[in-house]
């Protein structure tokens, strides 16, 4: 192990700062043979209180040509909370629509609200972002109120033109050959394929039992006030269809996202470059933590995506990280073609989470804060010390940097869920998404230099 020690040679030119008690002055006392083309960082001058500007002093954190994010929000910089922060370079969401309501149901640590969306209704939650740039990094903050396995949405196609009569939510349908019945929860019509979705509880009818007795497809369905056939294929239908994240081209022929499907009882993640690239990762949260979903807690998500450098070229990137552990990690190669001959289009648009197919009412979640970039370059703040398979930042907190150099970077601190007091390192992230290997310890209650004489 090699040591650096961080030689202050003047002690006056520091006392200038004036710090208040439990700023931070310290140095990057070890670094387990750190890459030359890796950050590192020598100091940290500020108070590390929640809101207060640091300067981070150091080398090779490479220049950042728009040292602010190309955008920021969070739930709580509005009563409305929809308005995105001044801390960020873009001051509007992209789509005039935004998804989801105030809510102070499920609040992360730090904040004071969140904004609620429910997956039932159609859409995406939040608002569109337009990305042009060939980099992206995304980081935000969610709580997923509902079990992809268990919302799952139970649904018949019914042939429209079939329909004696009237059918409303609340009616038992009950399947005249097949005996099988079911709740409706909500009805879709859809005029261009002359068919009517048909939703049905999970908690109630032979459709939502363990095992199920299922509609069968062809049969006559009734119900108290009507009559109509089935014409689903598969007789009756579960799908739990959840992009956690999509990013489309600006002609919308291609796009990229990241997905789970709970009808096959796992919850699994997985990476999906539609027509551009057959390559799908997929990952059993059952085996491997925070690959999957994750219900019921707060989780941090982050992104990073590069474009190909050339139609049908396999050196793009997308990459999923929730709570610090990314969907590479077992060393999968994580290179895709984004773009193709007959695509040769790059992503624009960027989309918050999304349900097809539908699913159970109250499929609630809840966002606490959004961050994207058009550059790999950013600053986290966590509890662990080093990046490696076993301890990956597994709490990161995302920094706003408001100025950035190849030798210095200013940030506002965004301590959100970590405690001050408690042991926190800092990682500064270059332009190609390398950090410092080693965090640097932000050292909360080191004592300040002492004063000139």
């Amino acid at each position: 192990m090699k040591i650096f020690i961080l030689v202050i040679q003047s002690v006056k030119r520091f006392s200038s700062i004036n710090l208040p008690a439990y700023s931070v002055l310290c140095a990057a006392l070890a670094y387990s043979n750190p890459s030359v083309s890796a950050p590192i960082i020598n100091a940290v001058v500020g108070n590390i209180s929640d809101g207060t500007t640091i300067t981070i002093q150091g080398t090779g954190f490479t220049d950042k040509a728009n040292p602010k994010p190309l955008f920021y929000w969070r739930a709580d910089d509005s009563t409305t909370g929809i308005t995105p922060s001044v801390l960020g370079r873009k001051l509007d969401w992209d789509d005039a629509v935004f998804q989801g309501y105030p809510s102070t149901t499920f609040v992360a640590p730090g904040s004071q609200q969140s904004v609620a969306f429910d997956h039932a209704e159609r859409g995406a939650a939040l608002s569109s972002l337009i990305i042009d740039s060939e980099q992206m990094y995304v980081f935000r903050k969610v709580y997923e109120d509902f079990d992809i396995i268990k919302n799952v949405a139970i649904r018949t196609f019914i042939d429209t033109s079939s329909i004696f009569g009237t059918i409303n939510v609340g009616d038992t349908l009950t399947g005249s050959s097949s005996g099988a019945t079911g709740v409706i929860i909500k009805i879709y019509e859809d005029t261009t394929t002359g068919r009517t979705n048909v939703f049905y509880s999970n908690t109630q009818g032979t459709v939502a039992t363990d095992p199920p007795l299922d509609f069968i497809n062809g049969e006559t369905i009734t119900g108290p006030t009507a009559s109509m056939q089935n014409i689903e294929p598969s007789g009756t239908f579960r799908t739990f269809n959840f992009k956690i994240m999509r990013f489309w081209s600006a002609d919308r022929s291609i796009d990229i996202l990241i997905d789970a499907q709970g009808a096959n009882n796992k919850r699994q993640y997985y990476i999906t470059p539609e027509n551009t690239d057959s390559t799908i990762y997929g990952f059993n949260s059952d085996v491997i933590v925070d690959r999957g979903q994750r219900p019921f807690r707060w989780n941090t998500q982050e992104v990073e995506y590069s474009a190909s450098t050339a139609p049908d070229v396999a050196d793009g990137v997308w990459d999923f990280t929730q709570n610090g552990v990314a969907l590479s990690d077992d060393g999968r190669e994580r290179s895709i073609i984004t773009r193709t001959t007959a695509h040769n289009v790059l992503y624009n648009t960027l989309y918050q989470s999304e349900v097809s197919n539908g699913t159970q009412p109250d499929s609630i979640i809840y966002y606490d804060s959004l961050y994207v970039d058009d550059s790999l370059h950013h600053v986290v703040i966590c509890r662990d010390r080093t990046l490696n398979s076993s301890s990956d930042c597994t709490q990161p907190e995302i920094q706003i940097p408001t100025s950035w150099t190849d030798s210095q970077i200013t940030v506002q601190l965004n301590l959100g869920g970590l405690d001050s007091n408690s042991s926190l390192f800092l990682y500064v992230f270059d332009k190609d998404g390398v950090p410092n290997p080693n965090g640097f310890s932000l050292c909360p209650r080191c004592p300040l230099p002492p004063s000139p004489q």
